[in-house]
């Protein structure tokens, strides 16, 4: 249990806070998502994730989810990583 909460603590403190991320699709559609706080890297994977579905670029749908898996911890994205 203590293990746990000092995960949580190391993870809170490295932060960025919360933004909007704009992209636009091949076809020229232009988005935008909210992007939740959280460390920078994970930011950039879910800010692939969203250009990634929300261009419906499907090839590139299971990397998506690998980079939320690995860099955010998003486990239930994780039944398609090698």
């Amino acid at each position: 249990m203590l293990e746990e909460e000092e995960e949580v603590e190391a993870t809170t403190t490295n932060e960025k806070p919360g933004y909007d991320y704009t992209f636009t699709c091949p076809s020229g559609t232009k988005s935008t998502v909210p992007i939740p706080k959280g460390s920078e890297k994970c930011q950039k994977a879910q800010e692939y994730f969203a250009k990634i579905y929300g261009c419906n670029e499907a090839d590139y749908f299971n990397q998506a989810n690998c980079r939320v898996c690995n860099d955010c911890g998003w486990t239930n994205y994780c039944s398609v990583c090698k």
